[in-house]
Parts: structure tokens; C-alpha cells; sequence
């Protein structure tokens, strides 16, 4: 074998030592790629949820909680008594309307994955399961009216959250990098 046919296989096993390792960094940044794409979308989920929570201010429901002033303490109210308050005040059906129309909202995002069900549950919770209580017996009434029942993505969630025990959160930090 001559000195030109050793360099030019040398070369040749140089070129594919560096085409395996060019093939295992591309690999590697594809998957560090993908990693970030995933976090972004996630963090892009928490902010949209946050957006879509911060609207529940612009309901107009200041009258609910002035005519209901115990949502967060009292067990399920009495049907006449709620139309008792609706009729006394007639916004405050439209209100109540727009809260749980709000929550079941929320609720059917979280299902679909476009909202972000641990920030729901942070932010969102405690006020959830009152007013289901408090109003229990209307969403039941309201069922009754309709063909498809209202509010059953909320009353879902609302179940598995009492199911569940709070415990810490074991979703990683978004931009953690762990290649």
C-alpha cells in the first residue's frame, strides 16, 4: 500500500468520524429543538390562561357577590330562595349566569388543552367549588330546561380537583434544560 492510499483512508475514516459525530450534535440539538418548542407552547398555555382569567373581571357580576355575600361559606342555597333574590334584583340571574357560563368556559379550555389546569386550579379553585355549591340546586334546575346539560365540564373538574389531594406541583420549570 502506498502513502497516498493510506492518507486518502485516514481521510476517509476522519470524514466519517466526523459525519457520525455531525449526525449525534444534530440529533442532540433536534431533541434540545423539540424541548423548547414544548416548553414554549406550555408557557404560551399559562399566560393565554392567565389573559382568559384576568376577563372575569369585565363580567359585571359586582351585584352576585353583594347579594350573595356568603358564596364562599354557605352550603347549597335553596331554589326559592335564589329566585327569590333573582327576582327581587333580575340582573342577578344574567350575572350568575355569566359566572357559570365563565367557569364552564374555562373548564372546556382546560379539557381541550388550551388552557393551563394547574393555573386554573391556583388561581381559580376555592371560588369554583363555592359557587357550585352555593348554586347547586339552580344548575340542576337549569338542567332540567335543556337538552344538553350546562355546566358538566365545570361540575367534572371541579370533581377531580376534590379527589385529588393538594400536593405540590411536579411539572418541571419552563426553560430547565436537561440534555
Amino acid at each position: 500500500m502506498t502513502q497516498f492510499e493510506m492518507i486518502s483512508i485516514l481521510l476517509q475514516g476522519v470524514t466519517l468520524i466526523c459525519f457520525i459525530v455531525g449526525i449525534w450534535h444534530g440529533y442532540k440539538n433536534l431533541l434540545l429543538l423539540i424541548k423548547a418548542h414544548k416548553d414554549n407552547h406550555d408557557w404560551n398555555r399559562r399566560i393565554e390562561t392567565q389573559k382568559a382569567l384576568a376577563k372575569l373581571r369585565d363580567l359585571n357580576i359586582d351585584d352576585l357577590h353583594i347579594h350573595f355575600p356568603t358564596l364562599n361559606k354557605t352550603p347549597c342555597l335553596p331554589l326559592v330562595e335564589i329566585y327569590k333574590r333573582f327576582k327581587e334584583l333580575p340582573e342577578l340571574d344574567n350575572q350568575c349566569t355569566r359566572l357559570l357560563n365563565f367557569y364552564e368556559g374555562m373548564a372546556v379550555g382546560v379539557h381541550l388543552g388550551i388552557y393551563d389546569e394547574l393555573t386554573v386550579k391556583a388561581s381559580r379553585r376555592g371560588a369554583m367549588e363555592s359557587t357550585f355549591r352555593v348554586f347547586k340546586e339552580y344548575i340542576i334546575h337549569s338542567r332540567d330546561r335543556v337538552n344538553r346539560p350546562p355546566y358538566m365540564e365545570a361540575e367534572k373538574l371541579i370533581s377531580k380537583w376534590s379527589e385529588e389531594t393538594m400536593k405540590e406541583s411536579t411539572r418541571s420549570l419552563t426553560g430547565s434544560i436537561d440534555i
